[in-house]
């Protein structure tokens, strides 16, 4: 059976959670994260595993491409491109 939640008593994170991701999504992040202080980094994609795709080139995206895809700078998307190079 499942949990029937009062969202009006909730603090005020986990409603802002239920709310982007549902009471169900919400629940899972309270019972794996309750007590835990979450930080989150700005971008989503790993700098190390960029790195490797953009050395590798395997994706044949060119500088603005990538910079839109990974939300990396151009700058450092092109210092990483000139560095395959040299």
């Amino acid at each position: 059976m499942e949990e029937i939640i009062d969202i009006e008593a909730l603090n005020p994170i986990y409603r802002e959670l239920a709310d982007l991701i549902g009471p169900s999504g919400m629940l899972k992040v309270h019972q794996n994260y309750q007590g835990i202080q979450l930080t989150l980094p700005i971008h989503l994609y790993d700098r190390k595993a960029v790195r490797a795709i953009i050395k590798a080139n395997k994706l044949h995206l060119s500088t603005s491409q990538l910079v839109r895809k990974y939300g990396y700078s151009q700058r450092w998307v092109g210092s990483i491109q000139q560095e395959k190079r040299d």
